[in-house]
């Protein structure tokens, strides 16, 4: 095979990826936004007092019965509960009242995400459950600050 067979070989292939790629990236960014604006709207409609978000996010697993395919999610946090709609899969909750602690670490479930901090969740039933966030030290103060809450109410 020539260099010119393999350069054309290479330039298809990226050509390729990129048709497939591109279109996939696209739609997941504007279902993140549709998933970001109807999560918004249940919670104000709910009547449940929102500490942080919707935001986009990263759902990073769980244990017990929480799902253990892992993706982009958008994250909500209330006065009840943290909400998890997933781009591709069902949402979820973790109510608050069933929080145990809270914790960080590069590692969770056996798997590290390019040094990003999880921001995991203990539930009193010792299942965990865990997220990746943009604005990660917010978030854990936030979820702390509501275990507490929950806690002594």
């Amino acid at each position: 095979m020539t260099i010119i067979r393999v350069v054309l070989l290479v330039a298809g292939i990226l050509a390729l990826l990129t048709a497939i790629m591109v279109p996939l990236l696209l739609w997941v960014r504007k279902r993140t936004r549709r998933l970001v604006a109807e999560m918004g709207e249940q919670l104000a409609a709910s009547g449940e007092r929102i500490v942080l978000g919707p935001a986009p996010g990263m759902y990073r697993g769980g244990t017990g019965g929480f799902p253990r395919v892992k993706g982009n999610a958008v994250l909500a946090l209330t006065d009840r509960r943290l909400a998890c709609s997933m781009v591709v899969g069902k949402p979820f909750d973790v109510p608050l009242d069933k929080l145990a602690s809270v914790r960080e670490d590069k590692w969770f479930l056996s798997a590290y995400r390019s040094g990003c901090m999880h921001l995991i969740l203990q539930l009193s039933d010792d299942t965990e459950v865990g997220f990746i966030v943009n604005d990660h030290g917010r978030w854990m103060e936030a979820v702390r600050q509501a275990v507490s809450t929950t806690a002594t109410s």
